[in-house]
This record gives structure tokens, C-alpha cells and sequence, in this order.
């Protein structure tokens, strides 16, 4: 049982990771934009 626990938080775990990358991959997107929109 503790084997499945342990599967279910490292999962949990790459999902936080992965919306965080997500995250930072918009950030950077958006600040492209802006750095190309000004002229």
C-alpha cells in the first residue's frame, strides 16, 4: 500500500511541476510579445 502512496504523490508532483513550467513558458511568451511590440 505505501508503494501506491508513494506513486500518487510523485504524480501529484509532476503535475505541479509541468503547470509551473507552463507557467513560466507564458510569462516568457508574453514578454516576448512586449519586447517585440515596442518599437
Amino acid at each position: 500500500m505505501s508503494q501506491v502512496k508513494n506513486v500518487r504523490i510523485q504524480e501529484s508532483g509532476v503535475r505541479i511541476f509541468e503547470k509551473l513550467v507552463n507557467y513560466q513558458i507564458g510569462i516568457f511568451g508574453l514578454s516576448l510579445k512586449k519586447l517585440t511590440a515596442d518599437p
